[in-house]
């Protein structure tokens, strides 16, 4: 499961009053944005501090899961923040 039409449409990304405030913020933080998405083990140390979550994702499985979401959401990640447009 992709978290992030969820994590979209709870915080109403698309709403054109958050829009402008999430994307300001995500440019504020791109750096440690763009570390999260194109270093997934980074990403895997900080999920990794939650021990209910360790016990997921550091499965083989887990690691196989984030990777992909990593490569798949870091375009469309940085075309909302950078485009003001979420790609398909």
């Amino acid at each position: 499961m992709d978290p992030l039409p969820e994590f979209r449409k709870t915080f109403h990304l698309d709403n054109w009053l958050v829009k402008s405030g999430a994307r300001l913020l995500l440019k504020n933080y791109w750096n440690d944005v763009e570390q999260a998405l194109t270093h997934p083990v980074y990403l895997l140390e900080i999920l990794s501090r939650d021990p209910e979550k360790a016990g997921v994702i550091q499965t083989d499985a887990g690691k196989r899961w984030l990777n992909l979401i990593c490569k798949k959401n870091y375009p469309l990640i940085y075309s909302y923040v950078w485009y003001g447009r979420w790609i398909r």
